[in-house]
Parts: C-alpha cells; structure tokens; sequence
C-alpha cells in the first residue's frame, strides 16, 4: 500500500428517517444514506443483517495502483423468528474500491464473508474483512490489507470501545438520574394524595402482597436462538412488585444443581414503565437452585416460593453493582444462602466464565 488519507472524517451518529418499500432508510448527519440490508443465510433457518454502513474517511491507494474507501458497519446474524438486538451486533469494516457503492449485491457479498469469518469475530473489536472485489461469479471479499488492518486497531478500534464505554455511563447516569427522579415525584406526588389516604391504601396493598408472596411466569422468548423467560413476582421485603427479566439457565452440574444468570428489580406498581436496554434492566445477578425456576413457579409450593423471593429480594444489598454478581442460592436441603461462595466446583467454575464474559461484552460499567 503507498499511502493513508490523513484527513479522516469523523464517524456520523446515524438516525432511521423513513421506511420505503419495507426497508429502513437511514441518514447520517448530512443527509447521506445509511443503508439497512437482511439476507438469508448459507445457514438454514438464519439470517444476516448488515445496518449503519458508512465510509469511515480513510482512503488507501494499494501497489496495483487501486484506491479504495474504508466502510464501517455493524452485522448480526439470527434465528428467523427471534428478536434482532442491536446491542448484539458485531462491529465490522470492509473496503470498497474506487467508484463502488455498498448496494445490496456488495452487501451481500459482505453478509457471506462476515458469516464466514464469524467464528473469529472478537465483539471487543472492529473486525476488517477484507477489501470487496468483482469477479466472474459476482462481488466477493477476496483479500486484506495488512496495513489497513493495522490501521483500524490502532485508530478505529479504540474509539468503538471508547463510544461503548461512553453510552454505557450514559445510560447508568441516565437510569440513576432517572431513579432519584422517579423517588421525588413520587415523594411529593403522595404528599399531595396523602390527605385522601393514598399512603394508607398503598400501604395496605403492599402489606398484603407481603403476606400473600406470589412468583408468575410472564414470557418465553428466544435471542439469537437462546431461550430465555421472564417472571414477576413480589418483593418480600418491600411489597414492591418484583420483576425477574431475561432469566437464562446456563446449566447444570453433576448433582443436579442449576445455575441461572438474569436481572432482577422493583417497582411500587404492576403496570409501572420497563425498560428494555440491559444496562437499565435491573441488577445483573446469578444464583444457583436445587431444581429448575420454572418447576418451583410451576409447583408454587408456598415455602420454596418464598425463599427464592427472597434471595432475589435481597439481590440489591447482595450486588457490589459493577457487574455479574453471585447473589447465593438454594441448597438441596432448602437452606438458603446468601451472597457465599458457591459450594459445586463446577458451578464455581462456570460464575467465573459468566463474569469474564459479562465483563468482555459489558466493560466495568452496567
């Protein structure tokens, strides 16, 4: 390669505009189109989605003399029928020679090799692809450029993770703003219902989910093929209800012991505002069980309901709040455990995986 551009643009925050022809329109700040391509996969029953595709500003002239642009976009491939998580997307970047545009035949000549490669892919990273070619059998990757992969990890990469970080403590502020909001408008919102005997009556209906506890299965769904499900319940310290959000059985050990991860907060009304972004879902916990969550809400045995209520009650004195944080759990003995090293070397094993993984696809920051 001779030479890089030095003159790099920076990266536009992009925005949906419109939908036409049943294709999402995206724009970044100067108007220019943003393009947003599905393809089915070489996979059966998958697909892959190519969005936020936009030059990144770099230009390099290669030793044959070509001169291309450098495209960053981000890529994910699902499960037809499951949700498409943005936050679950892959960073990619691929290189389009002079004169090319990323339409939907380079973009799927894209999709092919990001499925290709995608056992490589690092999610802390921008992975380079490669540079677009057109041969006799259509537009395919052919080739990388040591220089510009060298390039986008030493300059690219960097800012993707530093905008990571950035929206992450954005969001935590956000939420955490939002929560002493929340609390001051609800102080003097019972203030001013106080006299008609609002506290009195929440009071009572909160006393009264404290001495009838009850945990509910509210949904199953699939992620990318993963299936997880969603319970409410009630806070048996609080009467506050109690929602449990995208609980996840990552497995189960030689005697039987299961180990789930999820997020777990409360909140004083049922039909209350949820938010979907992890990083406002609640705390993010794991704790282990003698049986399966969902045959303890199925048999709603009275005394098993209210133990697991209440380790996941606790989970916010039990959170150091930085990340994925073992909470306890349940013995095959019924004894319930708070916040102690798990007893199952297996389990041991498998919560020190889920933390490194939570903190690889996380950061420090929820």
């Amino acid at each position: 390669m001779g030479y890089l551009d030095k003159n790099l643009k920076k990266r536009n925050q992009q925005r949906r505009i419109s939908v036409d022809n049943k294709k999402e329109v995206y724009v970044d700040k100067q108007g220019r189109e943003i393009f947003n391509n599905t393809f089915n996969s070489r996979e059966k029953g998958y697909t892959i989605t190519i969005f936020g595709v936009e030059e990144q500003g770099l230009k390099a002239k290669h030793r044959n003399g070509e001169i291309t642009k450098l495209m960053l976009a981000k890529a994910i491939k699902v499960r037809n029928g499951d949700a498409l998580r943005v936050d679950s997307a892959d960073d990619i970047a691929f290189e389009l020679k002079e004169g090319q545009q990323p339409d939907d035949k380079v973009l799927q000549a894209v999709a092919y090799e990001y499925e290709r490669q995608k056992v490589l892919i690092n999610k802390a990273t921008c992975d380079y692809l490669g540079i677009v070619d057109y041969t006799d059998k259509g537009y395919k990757i052919t080739q990388k450029s040591q220089k510009v992969d060298e390039y986008i990890n030493q300059n690219v990469v960097p800012e993707i993770l530093e905008e990571r970080r950035a929206r992450k403590e954005l969001l935590a502020d956000k939420y955490a703003k939002r929560q002493e909001q929340e609390k001051e408008r609800e102080r003097k919102f019972l203030e001013d219902l106080d006299a008609r005997g609002y506290v009195a009556q929440m009071q009572k209906t909160m006393k009264k989910r404290m001495e009838n506890p009850y945990l509910r299965k509210v949904r199953q769904y699939k992620i990318n093929g993963k299936t997880y499900e969603d319970y409410d319940g009630i806070n048996i310290q609080t009467g506050d209800i109690l929602r449990i959000r995208r609980l996840d059985k990552v497995g189960k050990d030689g005697d039987g012991t299961y180990l789930y991860q999820g997020y777990v907060h409360s909140t004083p009304n049922e039909d209350d505002v949820e938010f979907l972004d992890k990083a406002l879902m609640g705390i993010p916990v794991c704790f282990d069980l003698p049986k399966r969550f969902s045959d303890i809400e199925m048999d709603n045995n009275p005394e098993e309901i209210r133990k697991i209520l209440e380790l996941l009650s606790d989970a916010g004195k039990y959170s150091s709040r930085k990340g994925l944080s073992y909470i306890g759990g349940i013995d095959r003995k019924g004894k319930l455990n708070h916040n102690t090293e798990p007893d199952s070397f297996g389990i041991a094993n498998a919560i020190k995986r889920l933390n490194q993984e939570y903190a690889k696809n996380n950061g420090n920051t929820r």
